[in-house]
């Protein structure tokens, strides 16, 4: 049975004064069960303000029972928010 994939992700933000602003996500997934997880996708969203939000997403692929992925991925867009993730899989 397959219990579940979390993780914990960080954005790190860099404010570009004559550019775009540079997003660095970084951190890990894993899948707690026992079965892989099939078309893994992680949704990135970040909350801007003003009801503005930036989505982005990344494909995992096959994670195995008990395995974890790093995560290591650069965005480029204007502003400053809360990142938050939703992890599907089949």
């Amino acid at each position: 049975m397959n219990e579940g994939i979390t993780g914990y992700l960080i954005d790190t933000y860099t404010y570009s004064w004559l550019g775009i602003d540079e997003h660095q996500v970084e951190g890990f997934i894993v899948n707690w069960g026992t079965q892989p997880a099939y078309n893994v996708v992680l949704t990135l969203t970040w909350e801007l303000g003003a009801e503005q939000e930036h989505t982005a997403t990344i494909s995992i692929g096959i994670l195995l029972g008990h395995e974890f992925d790093r995560i290591s991925e650069t965005y480029y867009f204007e502003g400053q928010g809360n990142l938050y993730y939703d992890v599907t899989w089949t």
